[in-house]
């Protein structure tokens, strides 16, 4: 009797085997939801596959694909069974294919230096003080024309030129006083008694916007907000909702095929700003010293599994995700890629 239950134990498994269905699955790499390693497959997206193989008792196999497009395309004509990576829901996808429930959220994200480097402060220094120079030196020359003009016909007077009434503007500008250069007339007394006032705002302004310069502007500056995003050199992967939201708001930004384009870029100071699935940027950022990832407010992102429209694996998918995401195990993997929240 023990072997008879044993046999039929045998077959029942082995039917279950033949006539489980196997699957072709759509996948892109998206760290950390997919992505390979050593030619294996990992992720949290994956570590939910297996999950819900095993639940809803299908096998399956992963077929790559390199875009976000590609892969809605691709499961719209019925080339793969499902796709799944870091699908976000939208409307426009929605038209297109069938989404399973959602099984992460997350928002968009803004990937930025925390601070400015010491040479990309020198710079911004330098050029803030080359042009209050320029006009500072504009400004001494527009004086001493002025002067020269009043002086230079003066029976006994010291302002013959423009340079020297550039010089003499310079001296009482800086308060030293040297008296080489005068001037005799009494419009030219006028004006310096003017250019002498106005000198002690000038000089109290031009400390002031250096000392500004020198400590608060570049040196703790960054890109934390979707309004900075506006006077930012901004990149965004083509095709995703990070690029329909900047497209939304009438953002400036240039488009790459990869994030990890992105990244490359950022990486070398094309871009200022990187923004993507927060996510996915918080990941990516632990490669990367000082910065950090700022969230979009109202920019909520709900990752699904992409499935043919009326597709006959819709239900069961659906009722997979919802019995794997009360257990203790799906809990473990995201701690496993995203720490404690």
């Amino acid at each position: 009797m023990k072997k008879l239950l044993t046999f039929l134990a045998a077959m029942f498994i082995a039917v279950g085997y033949v006539n489980a269905d196997e699957l072709e699955v759509g996948i892109k790499e998206a760290k950390p939801f997919a992505y390979q390693e050593d030619g294996v497959w990992k992720g949290l997206s994956v570590d939910l596959l297996d999950q819900l193989s095993a639940s809803a008792g299908f096998t399956y196999t992963l077929k790559d694909f390199k875009t976000v497009s590609n892969l809605i395309d691709a499961t719209k004509k019925g080339q793969v069974d499902m796709s799944i990576a870091a699908l976000s829901l939208t409307p426009d996808r929605e038209k297109v294919v069938d989404f399973s429930h959602s099984y992460f959220t997350t928002s968009l994200g803004i990937l930025a230096n925390d601070k400015a480097s010491m040479l990309e402060n020198f710079l911004w220094i330098i050029q803030r003080i080359s042009v209050i120079f320029m006009l500072f030196i504009a400004g001494l020359y527009a004086v001493g024309f002025i002067m020269y003009r009043f002086e230079y016909n003066a029976p006994h007077g010291q302002i013959r030129t423009i340079n020297e009434g550039a010089w003499w503007a310079l001296v009482t500008f800086t308060t030293t006083g040297y008296g080489d250069k005068v001037p005799v007339t009494a419009k030219g007394m006028e004006l310096a008694s003017v250019w002498m006032v106005t000198s002690l705002f000038l000089l109290s302004i031009f400390t002031g916007y250096v000392a500004s310069a020198l400590t608060v502007k570049k040196l703790s500056e960054t890109t934390t907000t979707l309004a900075d995003l506006y006077d930012a050199d901004v990149e965004v992967v083509k095709g995703t909702t990070a690029e329909m939201k900047l497209a939304e708001l009438g953002i400036d930004y240039k488009t790459v095929p990869t994030l990890s384009e992105a990244l490359k870029n950022f990486n070398k100071g094309k871009n200022d700003v990187v923004v993507y699935d927060k996510a996915m940027l918080d990941y990516v950022s632990r490669d990367y010293n000082d910065t950090n990832v700022w969230p979009i407010d109202s920019s909520d992102e709900y990752y699904a599994i992409a499935l043919p429209q009326d597709s006959e694996y819709t239900e069961s998918i659906n009722l997979g995700i919802l019995k794997v995401l009360s257990t203790p195990e799906w809990k473990a993997t995201k701690i496993n890629y995203f720490g404690v929240e």
